[in-house]
């Protein structure tokens, strides 16, 4: 909270009204004087401080596809505050491969594990029993690095954040 503290002409007279707020006495009330109210900031937050706080509260994700040739190609994924520069620190990152663009994890014919960050879920289900759908925390520096062997052919790498999906086409020679 800041404090502020007014100092007015000598000799006014202020009055409390009901509310607790202080009433200049009308007799006293002079419309020529210039009161003057000084304001102390120095705990107060700065608005560029607070939106960049906030974008950093609101992740979002950066996919990008390369082919490696051979069967194999990497997708990169890096967390982004909403004016889109990288942010450093740890995040949990859902991550896919499918067959269609947003489409739902598709089983691999290979391998799809990161090369950048740490795997700590592999999510299996009937339709995916070769798990190309996983959790992996980024690096210190917001980055996961995916390994993809799928075969030559279209995939599509999906990062989800915070509910936020987006998607990169690869295509694999």
């Amino acid at each position: 909270m800041s404090t502020v503290n007014g100092t007015v002409t000598t000799g006014y007279e202020f009055t409390l009204d009901e509310a607790g707020k202080a009433q200049v006495t009308v007799p006293r009330l002079n419309l020529l004087g210039v009161p003057t109210v000084t304001t102390d900031m120095s705990d107060a937050i700065a608005l560029a401080d607070l939106k960049a706080a906030v974008k950093q509260l609101m992740p979002k994700l950066s996919v990008v596809a390369a082919d490696s040739t051979g069967g194999v190609g990497t997708a990169t994924i890096q967390i982004q505050d909403a004016d889109t520069n990288s942010l450093t620190g740890r995040y949990l990152v859902r991550i896919w491969a499918s067959d269609s663009d947003f489409g739902a994890p598709h089983s691999m014919t290979t391998s799809f594990l990161p090369t950048t960050g740490t795997l700590i879920a592999q999510h299996t289900t009937v339709a995916t029993t070769a798990k190309a759908d996983v959790g992996v925390i980024t690096n210190a520096s917001g980055v996961v690095v995916m390994s993809v062997q799928d075969g030559a052919g279209t995939v599509y790498i999906m990062a989800e954040i915070n509910g936020l999906v987006v998607s990169a086409q690869l295509d694999i020679t």
